[in-house]
């Protein structure tokens, strides 16, 4: 059996900040339902558009104040799934699931920090998160499941805050 479900997502406009996701996924089904394969990915991407405070708006030629140039982020990443499901029985099932997350760094974190007062943040990448999962499931009886779990998760691009130079940034 095959099947699939997905979804166009949405858009969402904050100023001249713009976000929008979607997503798809799929299953399969063999050996008589007792095996199962879901495969899914999500797509987030999200833009701003903003004040560069690294340049001032002074005119150094005619001494005129000018605007501030416009700077534009913008983040989109594509985040996979799969899972792997085997049904020994009525009561037993093992998983192995992989999967990538990420979050990306909030507009007000880029741009809220490049201040006068703080560093900038420019050139922040998005958190990443790789995960490796195996599930155990045995259900003794209707009031007892009995659940083992091991998983794997590697960081990348951790964002956190630099004090020496009072900034967020990409930690490790």
């Amino acid at each position: 059996e095959l099947g699939g479900h997905g979804a166009g997502g949405g858009a969402a406009e904050d100023g001249d900040g713009v976000g929008g996701a979607g997503h798809r996924h799929g299953h399969l089904r063999l050996a008589g339902d007792r095996l199962s394969i879901t495969a899914g990915f999500r797509y987030d991407k999200q833009s701003s558009t903003e004040n560069d405070l690294d340049h001032s708006p002074l005119d150094p030629l005619t001494g005129k104040y000018t605007s501030y140039a416009k700077e534009k982020v913008e983040f989109s990443k594509v985040s996979p799934r799969l899972a792997v499901i085997y049904h020994g029985g009525e009561h037993y099932s093992f998983k192995a699931l992989a999967g990538r997350a990420f979050r990306s760094p909030s507009m007000d974190s880029i741009f809220s920090a490049n201040t006068y007062q703080f560093g900038s943040t420019r050139g922040i990448k998005p958190e990443v998160i790789d995960t490796y999962e195996l599930v155990s499931d045995w259900r003794v009886n209707p009031h007892l499941n009995w659940r083992i779990n091991a998983f794997q998760s590697t960081f990348k691009d951790f964002i956190g805050f630099e004090f020496n130079f009072l900034r967020l940034t990409n930690v490790y």
